[in-house]
């Protein structure tokens, strides 16, 4: 059953208000751990402990919620109970917000943090994915990367097709950073061999750009 709990003490009316995929496994789960003396609750737990199991019922309030529905609801019941009437320790259902940690907890965390473990721990973290630290690719492997983003078709309409036909096969001077001329009939294949963009190069020689990595073009 899908749907809102709620763990009320009797005596006193303090509720626990929860929401859970199957709700009778997730009753399980609660009255294991609070016979255990290990629910995550310390509220709940230490009430559990004063007046004992028999002091406390357990409510289905909703048993047909869908399942994108769920926090929506059980927030809209939170919302309803008064704050003096609840053992949740968060105000946001589904979240750790409003969660405060005790003073020992604290303690133990920051000892955690700055041990020489926890500072290795948070050096890996920053750090990243280090699967490939280090690791080079090889000149084949990207040869075969550049040949296939190289051969990647590109749809284009019949006019787009003619229009760039038409840049790339004029012949042209192109004049390196150094001040070389060389004689251009494909655009493309110039490109490729000089290890240059193709789309940047054809801005120049449209008269977009002025230059592309110091190459400048000039029709003949």
């Amino acid at each position: 059953m899908t749907g809102i709990y709620a763990i009320i003490h009797k005596d006193t009316r303090r509720t626990y208000i929860g929401s859970a995929l199957n709700i009778n496994n997730r009753w399980k789960d609660h009255l294991s751990a609070l016979r255990r003396n290990d629910h995550r609750n310390m509220h709940l737990q230490r009430c559990w402990n004063k007046y004992g199991e028999q002091s406390f019922l357990f409510v289905v309030l909703d048993g047909a919620v869908p399942v994108g529905e769920l926090l929506r609801r059980e927030q809209d019941i939170l919302n309803a109970v008064p704050g003096n009437l609840r053992f949740n320790i968060c105000e946001v259902a589904g979240t750790m917000l409003g969660y405060k940690h005790r003073p020992e907890t604290c303690a133990v965390l920051k000892a955690i943090a700055s041990s020489p473990e926890g500072l290795a721990m948070r050096r890996r973290v920053n750090l990243g994915n280090q699967n490939k630290l280090g690791y080079r690719t090889p000149d084949e492997t990207k040869r075969k990367i550049s040949q296939a983003r190289l051969d990647r078709k590109i749809r284009l309409t019949q006019d787009q097709r003619a229009h760039l036909s038409r840049i790339f096969s004029i012949p042209r001077i192109m004049i390196d950073p150094s001040g070389k001329r060389i004689s251009v009939s494909s655009l493309a294949v110039f490109c490729r061999e000089h290890g240059l963009n193709a789309g940047n190069l054809s801005q120049v020689a449209l008269g977009r750009r002025k230059q592309h990595k110091g190459w400048r073009c000039e029709y003949q």
